[in-house]
């Protein structure tokens, strides 16, 4: 037969070097071959993912595979984002998509190799047993799905009333093709259908933690929506639970759940806690909406906090129409700074203290900067007059209108309010006057320290997981990732530069710097850099 193709890869066991068309040889990519096997009637397809997720193969790096399966010729199909391999799964009769094409999904292309058999099916030959986990809990039903073939590998249906189960290693009862244990251990279930057998390991376990997906939820007043919950066993690995096993409770009887459908009545937020078999996750309910907005200072005023030596300023109620985010009004402040190297502060009183309701997690406002580099805070005081200072953004480094937010503390009592808002720089080379407008206040709601909630933490059922870690040993190596080191409000003196670079470096193979802003830092270990572009490094065999 003939088929189009790209360029040949090996001949005759060699590596081609005539003429060829090769695309994007350098570069890790993916790729799509076809090649013979020395000495044997094999054909090979190949596919290799690539991008994203997946590393890809230069040009040199597939000739050195291929070579590894002992390939007398290959030749390159259409890579990169067509590389595709659809096959039938053992004892299946439809064909799915086996690897990762780097589009994401399925790409047209124009001609491709199939290979189908032509014998007829026969009796059944061979059996495949498997669940959708090899894992389970006591008292969990397992789906056993068995499959037949024939010696021709063709799919052959199965008469489910002549299939009987047997199990070892642990106790439990089938239920159709559906087991059910009742004690925990390794376990051997096997098969039996017409003389044959197939066995099929599983681990039956209790589990020591469980998490909810979403563990954050935003729902609609009066609606539903569902949930997921997965159990953790020692191992650290995550299985679903069945619906009916959980028990739910709730903070607030406007919201409820059954059977993982959450059911919501009134605007509200509540905690709904889920318990199975004594283990406990919670799931963080906000209905209505996230965002609330709570000040745009159409009507509120504010005032500058004050003259100093070094300070001067003034804060306005702004009309014009570029400084606006919202409605009709904003907040200018003016400040001069004098040349120093002394913190120097500046900050606008609001007449009204704009006031924080009991279900927020953070407070957001727009900021309209100029690119003056200094520190943005708000002061916020609870409802037992304890005052905090929370920043905004380590540095206004933007020029223009930008959404800036602060997460209010656990320990922060609510209802508060917002105070103040300030800037200030840590030191000052030259004198300066700038100015920095505020609009829009909003609080967004959820729950403040609930773990689990705003980030998973079911690593600490995970046994490999430690809270601090020792030092590299029997030729283990240690990579740090660390983001931005530079921050225009901050001046660190040469001792703070130094011990910096030494504690990256400490025991360090490799330091990634992941951020844009970076100081020069004297590290004494290799190192690579965030360039806001796609880039694959390998170190060792790490990727």
């Amino acid at each position: 037969m003939g088929i189009g193709g790209g360029g040949l890869i090996i001949k005759d066991g060699a590596e081609y070097t005539g003429t060829a068309h090769k695309i994007t040889p350098n570069s890790k990519d993916p790729r799509t071959v076809i090649a013979t096997v020395k000495n044997s009637k094999e054909v090979l397809l190949i596919t290799i993912d690539g991008r994203g997720e997946y590393k890809g193969m230069t040009h040199k790096d597939l000739v050195s595979f291929l070579k590894s399966y002992n390939v007398k010729d290959a030749m390159y199909f259409d890579g990169g984002g067509s590389t595709t391999m659809v096959a039938r799964n053992e004892g299946e009769t439809k064909v799915t998509v086996q690897n990762y094409p780097s589009d994401g999904n399925q790409r047209k292309v124009i001609n491709g190799v199939g290979v189908f058999t032509t014998s007829q099916p026969g009796p059944a030959y061979k059996l495949y047993l498997s669940t959708a986990f090899n894992r389970t809990f006591l008292g969990e039903s397992m789906s056993l799905n068995l499959r037949a073939v024939d010696e021709n590998e063709n799919p052959v249906s199965i008469d489910k009333s002549k299939v009987t189960y047997s199990v070892s290693g642990v106790t439990g009862n089938f239920e159709g093709s559906k087991f059910i244990p009742t004690s925990i251990g390794k376990a051997l279930i096997v098969a039996s259908y017409e003389g044959i057998d197939v066995g099929y390991e599983i681990q039956v376990s209790t589990p020591v933690g469980i998490r909810v997906e979403p563990s954050n939820l935003q729902v609609s007043e009066n609606s539903t929506k569902i949930v997921k919950v997965y159990g953790i066993d020692t191992d650290g690995y995550s299985m679903p639970l069945s619906e009916g096993a959980i028990k739910w409770t709730s903070s607030n009887n406007t919201v409820g759940a059954t059977n993982n459908t959450v059911v919501t009545k009134g605007k509200t937020t509540a905690l709904l806690r889920a318990e199975y078999k004594g283990v406990k996750a919670n799931l963080g309910v906000i209905v209505g909406n996230i965002t609330n907005a709570i000040e745009s200072f159409e009507t509120n005023k504010a005032s500058w906090g004050g003259d100093t030596s070094t300070v001067k300023g003034n804060v306005i109620i702004c009309n014009d129409e570029k400084y606006k985010y919202h409605g009709n009004k904003s907040v200018k402040m003016t400040y001069t700074f004098e040349k120093s190297q002394d913190k120097q502060v500046a900050y606008t009183l609001f007449n009204t203290p704009i006031a924080i309701p009991g279900d927020a997690m953070s407070v957001n406002m727009w900021l309209y900067g100029k690119k003056q580099g200094d520190v943005a805070k708000i002061e916020v005081v609870d409802s037992n007059n304890k005052k905090f200072y929370l920043k905004l953004t380590d540095s206004i480094d933007f020029n223009g209108w930008k959404y800036v937010s602060a997460t209010l503390p656990e320990e922060m009592v609510l209802p508060a309010k917002v105070t103040k808002f300030y800037t200030y720089a840590n030191s000052v080379n030259e004198k300066k006057t700038t100015a920095i407008y505020l609009d829009h206040v909003s609080i967004t709601r959820g729950f403040r320290g609930k773990s689990g909630l705003n980030t998973r933490d079911d690593f600490r059922f995970d046994p490999w997981y430690k809270k601090t870690l020792q030092g590299p040993k029997d030729g283990q190596y240690m990579i740090n990732v660390v983001g931005s080191t530079k921050v225009s409000s901050m001046s660190l003196n040469k001792e703070a530069v130094q011990k910096i670079g030494n504690q990256l470096s400490n025991q360090t193979s490799l330091v990634v710097m992941a951020a844009k802003n970076n100081m020069s830092l004297p590290l004494n270990t290799k190192s690579i850099s965030y360039k806001n572009t796609y880039e694959i490094t390998d170190y060792a065999n790490t990727v």
